[in-house]
């Protein structure tokens, strides 16, 4: 079986105009908010950086020796990093809005950003959010996706299908 490693090989050299945005994308971008990405990405009205260049800053201040030492199960994300950089379809993508929030007080954990394909479909992130029920947002992501490209329901993206 293969990984996501592997998708990013096998994919990696289609843009989303070749190939539309699908869920394994999404889990793709998924693995980001698991990146240490502060002082890289830009926080909310802050700017924007491309994911190529951004990975840039990442290996600047992190080694890929460091990346390949750490044994964590959120470990793998770091690794992602060159492969989606150096790929057609993520490495255009636009990074912005980061925030990371760490509250040991509340238990309370959240990272967050916002990505922007190069079909201009935005991607938000709510990953590490952990008052929120995961299943709700993995199931809202591609849905979120689809509309804002308006290919939800016919192209009418419903408030309802976005919990509002």
């Amino acid at each position: 079986m293969g990984n996501l490693l592997d998708y990013i090989d096998w994919r990696g050299d289609l843009t989303l105009r070749q190939s539309a945005f699908c869920d394994i994308d999404a889990l793709v971008l998924s693995c980001l908010s698991y990146v240490d990405l502060k002082d890289i990405v830009p926080g909310i009205g802050e700017g924007e950086i491309t994911l190529r260049d951004a990975a840039e800053l990442f290996f600047e201040k992190f080694s890929k020796e460091e990346t390949e030492k750490d044994k964590r199960f959120t470990a793998y994300a770091p690794k992602m990093m060159g492969p989606l950089a150096e790929s057609k379809r993520f490495g255009g993508a636009v990074l912005r809005n980061f925030t990371d929030r760490l509250d040991e007080d509340k238990h309370l954990q959240f990272a967050a950003l916002e990505i922007e394909m190069d079909d201009g479909g935005l991607f938000p992130r709510f990953p590490r959010n952990r008052r929120h029920n995961g299943w709700v947002e993995r199931g809202l992501r591609s849905q979120l996706y689809a509309c804002s490209r308006g290919r939800l329901r016919g192209g009418i993206c419903k408030p309802s299908v976005l919990g509002s």
